[in-house]
């Protein structure tokens, strides 16, 4: 038996054999929670309903935190006086490579939270997103 090439047989080609796009989210769709700093790939997670926890420097939480649903997410930012600077790009603070509102975030700060939605399992809870310190 002989598929045609008008995709019949798409759905048996390895999800990494598709365009990129779909297999990124197939990725965020099979994950358990995505922990990273605050990018596209976080916003596509949320998109398909995977938890995440998300790290704030330069940027702003409340611009570019997780919209509603809120529910399954956290933000994580130090709260330094000069957050959100919003500047990407030479900060006030003078960083080239790691400016100090990221370099505040302890590992605690991100741990406490992922291992927190991991043990209440993908499907768990409605609640709303919180923006937690990550500070010292």
């Amino acid at each position: 038996m002989s598929r045609s090439r008008s995709g019949a047989g798409e759905a048996h080609r390895p999800v990494a054999q598709r365009a990129p796009e779909v297999s990124a989210l197939a990725a965020y769709a099979a994950a358990d929670l995505v922990l990273g700093g605050d990018s596209g790939p976080l916003h596509l997670a949320a998109v398909v309903g995977t938890p995440t926890v998300r790290l704030y420097g330069p940027t702003d939480t409340t611009e570019f935190g997780p919209w509603p649903p809120l529910s399954r997410h956290v933000a994580i930012a130090a709260k330094l006086p000069c957050q959100p600077c919003r500047a990407i790009v030479n900060p006030p603070c003078g960083a080239v490579e790691r400016p100090a509102c990221l370099d505040a975030i302890v590992p605690a700060a991100v741990t406490s939270p992922a291992l927190v939605l991991l043990a209440e399992g993908r499907d768990a809870g409605q609640s709303e997103a919180a923006v937690t310190p990550g500070g010292i």
